[in-house]
């Protein structure tokens, strides 16, 4: 098992990369303000294909975007609970603010596209994210999370760099796959570098200071670990990585 300052070592070297990928509880952040037309920092972001795809066709569909609301809600952070009473939920408003987003972010090359994913990491979420909760009924051969996650993990695997996160929720839920080391920021090295690097992350995609976020990095296992409480633990061979991440 890797310890946490190889972990952290690590981390810091992907953070220097300035490509992230949008994990999927990320798609709240990205959706609190529109994002600046330009910027110099040159950080790019990474998000899967079905994602992109999705973006493009909600511009004229209420029925994408509704499903898209869904799969926001689905892994909303407590800050912004999906509760329709509630001030801070999520709403109709904010899909269309993640809409126009994504599709400026492609169009002005700040956003690039996963195409790949893992095909046996894949059908191993379904077990996870169930097609009957997300699937979308105009593509219903796809389950979209097990495809978005499954894409978004390969990415992460083979390249070694970072995915930015909204909330816990997604590394909770494969944590029945995928064994998980917490980063405690109180390692001030770790905390610094974030503080310094986060402001030009805040300015390309313009949310506020206050906004809680993690990053989280996939790293490769030679001899895995593997918790005895996993049931589908024997999938590790397929999977081949651990997941490390920081507090937000």
């Amino acid at each position: 098992m890797p310890t946490r300052l190889s972990a952290f070592r690590q981390l810091q070297g992907a953070m220097r990369e300035r490509e992230f990928a949008v994990g999927i509880s990320f798609l709240e952040v990205l959706a609190q303000n529109p994002i600046p037309p330009t910027t110099k920092n040159g950080i790019v972001l990474w998000a899967p294909e079905n994602l992109v795809r999705l973006a493009r066709r909600a511009v004229d569909s209420d029925q994408h975007r509704t499903f898209l609301l869904r799969v926001m809600r689905a892994f909303v952070s407590p800050a912004r609970v999906a509760d329709e009473a509630s001030p801070n939920r999520v709403t109709a408003q904010h899909v269309g603010t993640l809409i126009s987003n994504i599709n400026l972010l492609v169009d002005s090359g700040r956003l690039r596209i996963i195409e790949d994913v893992d095909e046996r990491l894949e059908a191993l979420l379904e077990e996870v994210f169930p097609r009957s909760l997300f699937g979308i009924s105009l593509s219903p051969e796809q389950n979209f999370v097990a495809r978005y996650v499954g894409k978004v993990f390969t990415w992460a695997k083979r390249t070694g760099k970072a995915i930015l996160e909204g909330g816990e929720r997604v590394i909770n839920d494969v944590g029945s796959l995928i064994t998980s080391l917490h980063i405690p920021e109180r390692m001030t090295e770790f905390r610094n570098q974030k503080k310094a690097w986060s402001s030009e992350l805040l300015a390309t995609i313009g949310i506020s200071e206050n906004t809680k976020w993690f990053v989280v990095i996939a790293i490769a296992a030679a001899s895995p670990f593997i918790p005895a409480a996993a049931p589908l633990a024997a999938a590790f061979g397929v999977i081949g990585f651990w997941l490390a991440f920081t507090d937000p």
